[in-house]
């Protein structure tokens, strides 16, 4: 059950979180790109608002694991699960708020014939740092500091 629920984790973090990265990564370019971007940027909003949420599922098979493995290696008083599971956390609001608010942001200024280069650069930094958060909590599931191998 253990490796059933791991090719589950890690598949869907492959699929949603890596979604969202991607997002992440070329939704700022676009919003500097301007209006003819809008249909596309439209569909990654709402994109944005499956994907985000259907995250949790990330999260709710990795509380899966560490309950299926307390008594093995992983258990919620690890620093390495807790800080994964806080830093999730923090990375969804951060997404889910000021992103997606930012991003609606740009879309309404694009659509009145405004420049949202301002816009842009937020929605770099909010997916500058939950990218980095991302690769912190990968490097913290892999390392699982304070765990002995």
């Amino acid at each position: 059950m253990r490796n059933v629920l791991l090719f589950l984790h890690i598949a869907t973090a492959i699929i949603i979180i890596g979604s969202l990265t991607f997002m992440d990564m070329v939704v700022p370019g676009m919003v500097r790109g301007g209006a003819d971007n809008l249909p596309v940027l439209r569909k990654l909003l709402k994109l944005g608002g499956v994907f985000g949420p259907a995250a949790a599922v990330v999260f709710l098979l990795g509380l899966a694991l560490v309950l299926r493995q307390k008594n093995d290696y992983a258990d919620f008083d690890d620093t390495w699960v807790s800080l994964s599971m806080l830093l999730f956390i923090v990375i969804s609001v951060i997404g889910s708020v000021f992103g997606a608010r930012t991003l609606r942001s740009g879309i309404a200024k694009l659509e009145s014939g405004q420049a949202a280069d301002a816009e842009a650069g937020r929605l770099s930094m909010v997916g500058g740092v939950n990218i980095l958060l991302m690769l912190v909590i990968v490097w913290l599931m892999v390392d699982k500091p304070g765990i002995s191998s």
